[in-house]
């Protein structure tokens, strides 16, 4: 487990137990996972750590921990709230009386897909859900998955409000 950052002379690194080591590896997926990640994103994966030669050669990326959706996200009746890489808040709102919502907290955690989507896998103390979120600067689509068939179940449209200035 490690968190990423650029040094000043443009190489990817992670900072792995308060030691920041050369993120390389020779894995083309990994890489193009790597790319798409952020300063201050979190990886989960599988690596081999050379004190050597103070580098992380890292074989798999497992789960992700993205700085980037974290606070607020509106879509069609929902707040959805990204607390941290792990927790999330969901307000649902009755389409006909705003004021009307339903309040639930979830775990979570992302993964890479292939495309430029992720994974999600979110729960709550009933039931475990899989979803597929795509985020593109400050828009996105957050489709929820049937579990079984992969259909998708609901989609819905999210923005990252910003500030004015």
């Amino acid at each position: 487990m490690g968190l990423l950052q650029n040094s000043n002379k443009g190489t990817l690194q992670i900072n792995v137990d308060s030691k920041t080591y050369a993120a390389i590896t020779d894995v083309n997926e990994v890489q193009t996972q790597l790319n798409r990640l952020q300063q201050g994103d979190l990886i989960i994966g599988q690596g081999e750590l050379s004190e050597e030669y103070q580098s992380l050669s890292i074989k798999s990326i497992d789960y992700v921990g993205l700085t980037h959706i974290l606070g607020v996200w509106l879509g069609e009746n929902i707040i959805l709230k990204f607390k941290n890489f792990n927790e999330f808040s969901l307000y649902e709102f009755d389409s006909k009386d705003t004021k009307k919502y339903k309040y639930s907290q979830w775990n979570y955690s992302l993964s890479p897909l292939d495309n430029n989507d992720w994974a999600l896998f979110f729960s709550d103390n009933n039931k475990t859900q899989l979803g597929r979120l795509e985020i593109k600067n400050n828009n996105g689509f957050l489709d929820i998955l049937d579990s079984e068939t992969g259909e998708i179940i609901k989609s819905t449209p999210l923005r990252k409000p910003t500030l004015r200035q």
